[in-house]
């Protein structure tokens, strides 16, 4: 258990150095107290039909409290993609114990599906359903 915490703990710095690195800047506004961010970004790699995740879920004063790199296989469209991340994204707060929780994703069409503002019939429904469960 020690172990897997230092190996997180480093992977966190490491994403801070990469981000340093490459001179990204991150702007996000801090969720209020009493509330999780959870933020999410994907990446498609459609030639070789495989994506990736990135979760990162912070406190008010923006502390990191949990993160995670995920990879998938599969040719999915960018909306399947950002909606997996999403639903990645709860379940790992869910199961981390935190709850009243603010996402924020760069797909404002998932965004709006999983609020229910829109709807669709396309590939994407299944996997809203899956966050709306949560």
């Amino acid at each position: 258990m020690v172990g897997d915490r230092r190996q997180q703990r480093l992977a966190i710095d490491d994403l801070r150095l990469a981000i340093k690195a490459r001179g990204w800047r991150m702007e996000t506004s801090p969720p209020t107290i009493g509330t999780f961010k959870v933020n999410i970004d994907v990446a498609l790699d459609l030639g070789r039909g495989r994506f990736g995740a990135g979760i990162v879920i912070r406190d008010n004063i923006g502390r990191i409290l949990k993160a995670a790199a995920l990879f998938f296989d599969g040719r999915v469209s960018a909306d399947i993609a950002e909606a997996k991340a999403i639903y990645e994204g709860l379940l790992l707060a869910k199961k981390s114990g935190l709850h009243h929780l603010s996402i924020e994703s760069d797909s404002l069409n998932v965004v709006r599906l999983c609020k229910g503002e829109i709807t669709t019939r396309s590939d994407v429904f299944n996997v809203i359903s899956d966050i709306q469960i949560l």
